[in-house]
């Protein structure tokens, strides 16, 4: 992600003066997490003494919501950077076959792991470049990947496509997973927003990947929408120029 922000003084005053609170208390909560994270993998390895099968059980439940809590310390901060300073977007020409190719084999072991399989269906050219933030883009379709996978169950598909459509690219992720209650898809993209459905599925989450999708995608100049189903899935669908931001 790009770190370029414009001058202080186009953001103000009061922006900046909670920008730097959060900044502040986003590190101070990491350190102690980070502790209780080190703490716990030396119990874990058996440094201490031979750890029971029940009690593994539990730090390893802790273990994962200490990670939970360091991620959402450090996303409430870039929410925070985003909304209060004018983060720009770079431009960079990206092979997008390349760029896609790295994005699955990182997602791999998550899906591989929750019984799900990932289906490229991207049909486009070995040639085809795109001009963007690099990073902002790979933040946006790696949140949407993990988010159709983490709420689609064992067995089920999640398709990916990519339309060329008149300068501007529409990325498309489809799941056949719980999908979102009706009346809860205009809430969906805000921040820290889970569907009730979501939180009965899979207790740890805080809804940020979301939210910070669609911040981005305003920075490359498109949308994220979303259209979805309880029990039937969603597709989500990330909308941004082909050249230039």
């Amino acid at each position: 992600m790009s770190d370029e922000i414009k001058k202080p003084e186009e953001v103000s005053a009061k922006d900046k003066e909670l920008l730097d609170f959060f900044a502040i208390a986003s590190h101070k909560m990491r350190s102690p997490l980070s502790g209780i994270k080190m703490m716990i993998e030396t119990i874990k390895r058996g440094s201490l003494g031979e750890v029971p099968e029940k009690q593994m059980e539990y730090l390893s439940d802790i273990h994962k919501i200490n990670a939970n809590m360091i991620g959402l310390s450090l996303d409430i901060f870039e929410a925070l950077r985003l909304k209060t300073t004018t983060v720009n977007a770079s431009k960079e020409k990206i092979p997008l076959s390349e760029f896609l190719k790295n994005i699955f084999e990182r997602l791999e072991p998550a899906a591989k792991k929750a019984g799900v399989m990932l289906r490229n269906e991207a049909n486009i050219s070995e040639s085809l470049e795109i001009e963007t933030d690099k990073k902002m883009l790979g933040v946006i379709l790696e949140n949407l990947l993990s988010n159709a996978i983490n709420y689609s169950k064992a067995g089920q598909e999640v398709f990916f496509g990519v339309k060329d459509d008149s300068g501007r690219l529409i990325f498309s992720i489809k799941d056949s997973g719980i999908g979102i209650p009706k009346d809860e898809k205009e809430k969906i993209l805000g921040p820290c927003y889970r569907a009730s459905n979501a939180k009965e599925f899979k207790q740890l989450g805080t809804g940020r990947g979301l939210y910070i999708s669609r911040m981005l995608a305003k920075k490359l100049g498109g949308e994220v929408s979303c259209e979805s189903e309880e029990d039937k899935g969603s597709v989500f669908y990330l909308n941004i120029q082909k050249s230039g931001v």
